[in-house]
């Protein structure tokens, strides 16, 4: 593992930042080396020293992305309370699957636009899909560990293999969340909430044994 220096790590994350706004304003292609470095204050020179392409440079913002955002589903879980399972009510499970999916999936306009951009990115430039792939793969373990743990203290299952529900839940928070940026209004709060959770209600089914999440 390479070690960085305090400073050099400090100008690739305000290189990551000022790319990220440059990305969900402008796209990748429309988002320049010179745009990204003028909003972060340095020179070209100091991008290059750092990033050898802009597709790196794509490359290190999902990775990044991806760490932060394992460890708040780490974290999320790891303060979920745990009572026995013979006092959970099923709306206290479904609670439990919310906070650690949302943990995964952070309702903030700049990372939506930009995760939407380097998506469409990913498909056309091979060197940026496999980094995007691993972030969000490894994210979809831990949600899905998690999801099945609350289920299986309840003996619920889901009416679909749990990495497909995942699935549909992503779809449909991000829909939720573009339409209210459509309207100019903030993503997420309580109706973005509820409305999540009124999905993951309907995918539960009693009828057999826990879902296999492998």
């Amino acid at each position: 593992m390479t070690v960085i220096s305090r400073r050099r790590a400090d100008t690739q994350d305000r290189l990551l930042d000022s790319a990220l706004v440059a990305i969900a304003e402008r796209g990748v292609l429309g988002a320049s080396v010179e745009d990204i470095c003028e909003h972060a204050g340095f020179t070209r020179g100091a991008f290059y020293s750092n990033f050898d392409t802009k597709d790196s440079l794509c490359v290190a913002l999902l990775n990044r992305h991806g760490e932060r955002i394992a460890r708040a589903v780490v974290d999320a879980v790891s303060q979920l309370p745990a009572p026995p399972a013979e006092h959970q009510c099923l709306e206290d499970v479904i609670d439990l699957a919310m906070t650690a999916f949302q943990a995964s999936r952070p309702v903030e306009p700049t990372w939506l636009l930009a995760r939407q951009e380097l998506r469409l990115y990913a498909v056309r430039s091979p060197s940026v899909r496999g980094a995007l792939m691993q972030a969000e793969f490894g994210v979809q373990q831990l949600i899905v560990k998690a999801i099945a743990t609350a289920l299986e203290s309840q003996h619920a299952s889901l009416a679909l293999p749990l990495d497909r529900a995942l699935a549909l839940l992503d779809a449909y928070g991000e829909r939720l969340a573009m339409e209210a940026m459509l309207g100019g209004q903030e993503p997420g709060g309580d109706d973005w909430s509820v409305r999540m959770a009124a999905l993951l209600r309907t995918l539960i089914d009693h009828s057999g044994p826990p879902t296999d999440h492998a």
